[in-house]
């Protein structure tokens, strides 16, 4: 059983409040393949939510080399805490946000 608040949340500029107000203390944030929430603002995000000491995970595309090399730089550099590809399976996906 899971004894932590999940929330969902497809509105990017409502991430921040509503990790607050969930009292999250884990985020798992989607790299979108289109659109404005790439890896740039993905990445912004994150130094914004690790203020709030957050263990933060990003959902990146496999086939996109470039985001996947930047993702990998990310965490080296202590960015984000780690990330998980699209293709991973759910066991997986909860395996890494229970870690």
């Amino acid at each position: 059983m899971l004894d932590t608040p999940v929330i969902c949340e497809y509105d990017y500029t409502k991430i921040e409040d509503n990790v607050r107000v969930a009292g999250a203390d884990v985020i798992l944030i989607e790299i979108t393949e289109t659109g404005k929430f790439d890896f740039d603002y993905c990445l912004k995000l994150c130094a914004r939510l690790r203020a709030h000491n957050r263990k933060l995970l990003l959902l990146c595309p496999e086939q996109d080399e470039s985001c996947v090399s930047a993702v990998i730089k990310a965490e080296r550099q202590g960015l984000i805490d780690d990330f998980i590809f699209y293709g991973a399976s759910i066991d997986y996906v909860a395996s890494k946000i229970l870690a």
